[in-house]
């Protein structure tokens, strides 16, 4: 779940992440994170999504010594599905790093892009 500060930010930036909440309602894929639902609360934006248990890429490169070539490219097709995925729907993700790509279970075999 993700939280913003509404009094925090400028008008045009809420009406910004409000557009981008309505274009996660319409993106379905396998290797995009699922939205679920958003909602305002006392000045606060929440935006919530599914939960990965299998933790991020970021973290998981931190503790392997070596990613094995096969490893690193399934990984990078599936990134490489999703973005192409958000192309085709005229969306750009603003921050494909490390720590915004999940695994979706302990196997660190499928990701989601955050």
């Amino acid at each position: 779940m993700k939280r913003i500060h509404l009094n925090q930010i400028s008008n045009n930036d809420v009406f910004n992440i409000l557009k981008e909440t309505r274009a996660l309602e319409s993106l379905n894929h396998k290797n995009i994170v699922n939205y679920l639902i958003s909602f305002i609360f006392e000045d606060l934006l929440y935006i919530v999504m599914q939960y990965y248990e299998g933790g991020d890429l970021e973290s998981y490169l931190s503790e392997v010594v070596k990613l094995h070539e096969v490893e690193a490219k399934l990984l990078l097709t599936q990134i490489i599905e999703a973005i192409r995925f958000n192309n085709a729907k005229e969306v750009v993700h603003r921050n494909p790093s490390p720590n915004n790509i999940l695994f979706t279970d302990e196997f660190k075999d499928n990701i989601v892009v955050n």
